[in-house]
């Protein structure tokens, strides 16, 4: 059962979190570091690929989100009717 107490606005627990998402990140470096050697293997260069690709998703998913976000604004802006 969930808490009333609880909303989307809590951040109590924010710089726990990312501090152990650093945490987890500094951990996988290290030991990708430690267990790769040069990278050159075709399985090393097609996960990298698939890692890059990954990313530029993410990235063109979050530049999406803020073009949406701009052209609701301006909307609002422009609309003779306001909501």
């Amino acid at each position: 059962m969930v808490n009333a107490d609880w909303s989307l606005d809590d951040h109590r627990h924010e710089p726990w979190i990312l501090f152990g998402v650093t945490v987890a990140g500094f951990a996988a470096g290290i030991l990708v570091l430690s267990l790769t050697s040069t990278g050159t293997t075709y399985a090393a260069r097609m996960t990298r690929c698939a890692m890059g690709f990954c990313i530029a998703v993410v990235w063109i998913m979050a530049i999406a989100d803020e073009v949406v976000d701009v052209l609701k604004v301006v909307k609002l802006s422009t609309s003779p009717y306001p909501c």
